[in-house]
């Protein structure tokens, strides 16, 4: 949990213009976008790359990050590559 925690933290600082605060605790959380046209496209980029993820909150505007409690370090570290890179294209929209 720490690991995931560390890494969604990198996150939130290296594209504050797209997301406004990490959200939850332990293996359950979220980035809080500044937009549902961001969570979107970070979808679309993150599945065409092999990461399943799913919007939620009332304006569809956060990214859950709920990976399962059996997740290895190699796995969690290769789906936040995919995140970041996802975040990364968003420059290029």
């Amino acid at each position: 949990a720490l690991r995931l925690q560390t890494h969604l933290d990198r996150l939130v600082a290296k594209f504050p213009r797209y997301i406004e605060q990490k959200r939850g605790r332990g293996l359950m959380a979220g980035l809080k976008c500044r937009s549902p046209a961001v969570v979107g496209r970070v979808h679309d980029v993150a599945f065409e790359n092999g990461l399943l993820i799913e919007s939620s909150g009332p304006n569809r505007d956060v990214i859950k990050v709920l990976p399962p409690i059996t997740i290895s370090d190699a796995e969690l570290d290769l789906g936040i590559t995919i995140l970041e890179h996802a975040l990364q294209e968003q420059d290029n929209a």
